[in-house]
């Protein structure tokens, strides 16, 4: 019996550690298994990895080869294809651009208000003399110490920018000065090198003190001027050249502008057929219907869309529209101008619509002096419709620099042009349309 238990018990223990290591072994194997499918999952991982990285190496190395090869203008189906979505892609952002640049200048103004779909523009201002103090003004600071930074702008944006240059310009002796002028204006021909930082396109001469240092002084200035690159109206060395306008086209518009002056303190001032001078507009001499005539020609012969009339006339420091003013702006509309800018009294004078345009009777200074001087900047925009859109910027000038003036200032302006004017109202952003 003993042995018999004894018997017993090895074949259990046998059994026991046959079962346990069937189990160690199926617990081995399991474990095995494991290892075995996650080296495989990570050599799978790693495959798929370095496979994504080879196709990306090959994709860029493709899309780079595409790239040169499109630019040596291969011709091989993928290449084509691809150079075709490129080039689509090109077409869709230049349009983006396009688009996005249009609305950016629609936001800008005059520099603005100068609509994106204009048809041409220019901007007119009065009376300019670059004394010494204006001129020490410039050399310190450029042109931003003579003129606000939105003054330059419009003179930059606009297609033509026109002043009255109210100075003899050279280097004369005074010998050659006029003995019957109470003042007289002469700069040293380096300072007319302001006149390219201003922006300007053509200057009058047509005014009472451009023959200060008589004819001499006259050609001198014209010189000057054209060595700025600027054209000159209302003065020349016949009268021929006197009367001529300054033509350009802009945008398929032909636009001319003509000048002339009826402040002159001699008649010897006159532009003759063979003597040098200034074209003058006094209402009972020839020359006035010289003038009414030129407007008529250049606009039935010479096809000119836009005429305008640039003069000089009135009483010095006085607001009042003389009738004298009436009578030739009248005229100068009834032969065909478009419209009628006048200046020379050193102050602002009224409006008026005539026959539906309009004729602005006194722009007053732009830089002339020390003292203060309200003024302005005119700005015309012509559609396509030959339609003319006149704007005022309100500015004042004084201790030899011009700037605009705003908010309540520029609404008392604006109030009290419209207090002279006969027909005028301006609206909050400058415009003047007729009141009807």
């Amino acid at each position: 019996m003993k042995k018999s238990s004894i018997k017993f018990a090895i074949i259990m223990i046998f059994i026991l550690c046959l079962i346990g290591a069937v189990a160690g072994t199926s617990y081995l194997l399991k474990e095995t298994e494991k290892k075995t499918e996650k080296s495989t999952k990570e050599s799978v991982l790693a495959d798929m990895e370095h496979n994504s990285n080879q196709e990306t190496e090959k994709k860029t190395e493709v899309e780079n080869t595409t790239f040169k090869e499109t630019e040596n203008r291969a011709t091989t189906e993928n290449e084509t294809h691809l150079e075709e979505e490129t080039n689509a892609q090109i077409e869709s952002d230049t349009k983006t651009q396009i688009k996005e640049n249009e609305t950016a200048a629609s936001k800008e103004n005059f520099a603005e208000n100068i609509n994106s779909d204009k048809k041409a523009t220019l901007s007119f201002v009065g009376d300019i003399y670059v004394s010494p103090m204006m001129y020490e003004h410039y050399q310190a600071s450029g042109i931003s110490g003579v003129i606000s930074e939105k003054i330059q702008n419009i003179f930059k944006s606009v297609d033509i920018a026109a002043a009255d240059h109210e100075y003899v310009c050279g280097d004369l002796p005074e010998s050659y000065k006029v003995d019957y002028q109470q003042y007289t204006f002469l700069t040293p021909a380096a300072r007319e090198e302001i006149l390219k930082d201003f922006s300007f396109d053509v200057m009058t001469l047509a005014n009472n003190h451009m023959m200060d240092y008589g004819t001499e002084g006259l050609a001198s200035t014209i010189r000057e001027i054209k060595k700025q690159g600027i054209e000159t109206i209302g003065g020349g060395s016949d009268l021929s050249q006197a009367m001529a306008p300054y033509i350009k086209e802009v945008n398929g518009k032909k636009i001319a502008i003509l000048a002339a002056t009826r402040v002159v303190p001699q008649t010897d001032w006159y532009a003759q057929k063979t003597k040098a001078g200034l074209m003058t507009t006094y209402e009972q001499t020839d020359r006035f219907q010289m003038l009414k005539d030129e407007i008529t020609r250049l606009k039935a012969e010479e096809h000119c869309d836009i005429v305008i009339m640039y003069v000089h006339w009135g009483n010095d420091s006085d607001k009042t529209i003389l009738g004298n003013q009436r009578t030739l702006g009248h005229g100068y509309i009834n032969a065909g101008a478009d419209i009628v800018i006048g200046n020379h009294t050193h102050v602002l004078q009224g409006m008026e619509f005539y026959q539906g345009k309009l004729i602005c009777y006194g722009i007053s200074n732009f830089l002339f002096g020390s003292y203060h001087s309200d003024t302005m900047v005119l700005t015309l925009e012509i559609n396509e419709a030959n339609h003319i859109t006149p704007k005022m910027l309100p500015c004042s000038s004084e201790m030899f620099y011009t700037t605009e003036i705003e908010g309540e200032a520029a609404k008392n302006m604006f109030r009290y042009i419209e207090s002279m004017s006969k027909n005028v109202s301006i609206s909050s952003d400058g415009i003047i349309t007729e009141k009807r």
